[in-house]
C-alpha cells in the first residue's frame, strides 16, 4: 500500500508562494462550480437555455 501524507504537507510544498495566480485559479474555479449549478437547476426545472435567459433578463428589469 501506498505512503500516505498530511494535506498541510502536500499543500506547502505545492505552494510556490504566488498568491495572484492562486486568486485567478480561485475565481476561476468558482466561476465554473457556479455555471456548472445553474445548468443542473436550469435542467432540473426543465428550462432551456433560452428560457432562461428570458427569466434572468426579467429579473434585471
Amino acid at each position: 500500500m501506498g505512503e500516505f501524507h498530511e494535506w498541510q504537507d502536500v499543500r506547502a510544498e505545492l505552494d510556490d508562494g504566488d498568491t495572484d495566480a492562486l486568486a485567478d485559479e480561485r475565481a476561476r474555479t468558482e466561476a465554473w462550480v457556479i455555471a456548472l449549478n445553474l445548468t443542473e437547476e436550469r435542467n432540473r426545472l426543465g428550462l432551456t437555455h433560452q428560457a432562461a435567459d428570458l427569466m434572468a433578463s426579467r429579473r434585471a428589469e
